[in-house]
């Protein structure tokens, strides 16, 4: 009998302990945020980065700036946010406005139009000049 308690108590705290971890991993959540502002050159040598400074809003003050997505075809560039907030903490109700680097680079000479996302079907659009 002791021996099927101990096993039990075993694995119900194995579970407790597997919970805990599962509601850890499950603190953090990720949305699209809609670009404000881009800033930055308009043209750049074939090979050279070039740096734009990327502002976009976040809906609480744990929101910050998690990845870029693109999606390519030719040389249009679709670049969204996507922000990451933490979910498990106390978080201020304003909405600040974050800035991210992007960071461009093409080793073809040619106009580049980066479409930066600014609603659901708008986009705030920087052409660049590799030369």
């Amino acid at each position: 009998f002791c021996t099927l308690l101990l096993a039990a108590l075993l694995f119900i705290s194995g579970c407790d302990a597997s919970s805990k971890a599962t509601d850890e991993e499950s603190c953090t959540e990720t949305n699209t945020a809609y670009v404000s502002e881009v800033t930055g050159d308009s043209a750049v040598a074939v090979g050279d980065e070039l740096e734009l400074s990327v502002s976009f809003p976040v809906n609480n003050g744990c929101g910050q700036f998690n990845a870029f997505t693109e999606t390519e075809d030719g040389n249009v560039i679709t670049i969204e946010v996507e922000a990451i907030y933490d979910t498990c903490s106390m978080c201020t109700m304003d909405i600040p406005t974050r800035t991210a680097a992007y960071t461009f680079q093409a080793e073809t000479e040619g106009s580049y139009t980066l479409k930066f996302k600014s609603s659901e079907t708008e986009f705030i659009t920087k052409t660049i000049t590799v030369n």
